[in-house]
């Protein structure tokens, strides 16, 4: 079950109203994802998929996101033990999070990973462009993977991610650095989630994952 985080192309929004959608949706409502969410789906036999908004305000801080991934989090397994949501046998439980995105799946980890009987199946959380990554604590006993790029214009390098999200190229504690690319041209230098289509695939690739790629 990839459960995918994010929102906003890039994953950063200015919300119009103080309350964010919040739900989980079992279709990519958004168009976010590009393509990543059915190549996990290809990559890990698994199309069994919840997406939820995790963006907020560009000044938002890691903390405050976590925080809000702590209360999804809790949503889910209440999902999951009253029977609402279910999985297939051998079934696995596996989050994505994009950009302001990681930090709120790390949320969402943090309590799927202590429950008895849902904490065992949660077989990975992978970390795409993750936005203040040296905020962000991974739990522990759990497989965690970064993706970053240095020339990454949003959360990486340049004034923006100084000055005004207040994010730099680190590493997450916790966590495998799974890919870091140096220079990436379009999308804002790398940070936009589908620029990572063909990296992930050939990342998996020589990790001995079969991906079928369907043109």
């Amino acid at each position: 079950m990839p459960n995918s985080y994010g929102g906003g192309q890039y994953g950063t929004v200015i919300p119009t109203s103080p309350k964010l959608d919040r739900a989980f949706h079992s279709t990519d409502k958004y168009e976010y994802w590009g393509g990543i969410d059915d190549a996990y789906n290809r990559a890990f036999r698994d199309d069994n998929n919840l997406f939820i908004n995790a963006s907020y305000a560009p000044k938002s801080t890691a903390s405050l996101r976590y925080q809000e991934g702590v209360a999804a989090g809790k949503n889910l397994l209440a999902k999951l033990m009253s029977g609402e949501l279910t999985l297939d046998d051998g079934e696995t439980i596996k989050i994505v999070g994009h950009s302001q995105g990681a930090a709120f799946a790390a949320g969402i980890a943090s309590i799927v990973s202590k429950n008895k009987t849902y904490g065992g199946l949660l077989e990975f959380v992978d970390y795409i462009s993750p936005h203040q990554p040296g905020d962000i604590k991974h739990p522990k006993n759990v497989k965690g993977r970064q993706f970053s790029t240095l020339s990454d214009r949003i959360s990486s390098k340049g004034l923006l991610p100084k000055w005004i999200t207040n994010s730099q190229n680190e590493q997450m504690e916790g966590v495998e650095q799974a890919r870091t690319r140096g220079q990436y041209k379009g999308g804002y230098g790398g940070h936009a989630v589908d620029t990572w289509l063909n990296d992930l695939i050939n990342y998996w690739r020589s990790s001995g994952i079969k991906v079928t790629v369907i043109e």
